[in-house]
């Protein structure tokens, strides 16, 4: 597969709206962005559960039976150290990848999972750590860790395997303790100081989960918030596997707002001035690059 075999297939996708050959095409090239990195083994080693149980999460998916999968295959997981990237991966840095989505590819030629530990230590550093500092309450701030960070960075990507992916609309056509308590508080800390999207913490903020102090700093209910995750993940998967379009804009619409709770939180990261994201440097592979000129 030649680079301008693949330009000409995304140029036709653009235009037919059909992106099934031009993602084959992707995934026959070489390379059109690149990641130059070395393998943490030891990492590895330590996610590799969470490929193996694929079937197990499927299973235990808060929604009805007839929607989830039953042949879902283990998934090979890659931690890897970045040393440099290059071309359409120089934007906004990516922390992970499981890539292609398109669900017939991933059928005939699976999928490739590669987490992107470095990357992700210093988005924990510089952006979710001085959100915590000023949101969460300093009694749970030490439930702020890199691994329950890591971790959730894992879970969503595992979660691009299971769950709904052919939608079967009215018409018929087709369009378990994993891991360990503690981490899991941690998971449930960090995804409230790093996750803003208002769908998300105004569902869990209403089911009280979430709760707000007189110093406006926010704390989990643990004992409310896997319930309202719960509920949540419910209502989308199933919203999801039927094709209800309708049924999301209601969702989007009722919760999808500048609650007053979230705009607090989102004036405090605007005082701090907190990065959208990091900007990388590679000096390592600009030396090296310097002594090729």
């Amino acid at each position: 597969m030649q680079f301008k075999e693949m330009l000409h297939s995304k140029a036709d996708a653009f235009l037919s709206n059909y992106y099934y050959d031009s993602d084959i095409a992707w995934v026959e090239l070489a390379t059109f962005e690149a990641f130059v990195a070395v393998r943490d083994d030891k990492t590895t080693d330590q996610v590799k559960l969470f490929g193996d149980n694929l079937q197990v999460l499927e299973q235990n998916l808060p929604v009805d039976n007839v929607y989830k999968s039953k042949d879902v295959t283990a998934a090979p997981i890659r931690v890897i150290q970045l040393l440099y990237n290059a071309e359409d991966v120089k934007g906004p840095q990516t922390v992970a990848f499981n890539l292609p989505n398109d669900e017939r590819i991933v059928k005939d030629r699976g999928t490739s999972m590669v987490m992107l530990k470095n990357v992700s230590e210093a988005k924990f550093k510089h952006i979710l750590q001085p959100i915590s500092d000023v949101c969460i309450t300093k009694e749970q701030q030490k439930l702020v860790d890199f691994d329950s960070f890591f971790t959730h960075t894992i879970c969503h990507e595992c979660c691009h395997g299971i769950g709904p992916h052919t939608i079967i609309l009215p018409n018929g056509q087709k369009s378990t303790d994993l891991l360990p308590k503690s981490l899991l508080k941690s998971m449930y800390v960090s995804f409230l100081a790093q996750k803003g999207q208002a769908l998300q913490f105004n569902w869990l903020y209403e089911k009280g989960a979430f709760i707000l102090h007189p110093d406006e700093t926010f704390s989990v209910d643990f004992a409310k918030v896997e319930g309202a995750v719960e509920s949540l993940s419910r209502e989308i998967l199933t919203i999801q596997a039927r094709g209800d379009k309708e049924a999301a804009s209601l969702l989007l619409k009722k919760h999808c707002k500048m609650s007053e709770p979230l705009k607090i939180a989102l004036q405090k990261l605007e005082n701090i001035q907190v990065p959208v994201d990091i900007v990388p440097t590679f000096p390592i592979a600009d030396k090296i690059l310097q002594q090729g000129h």
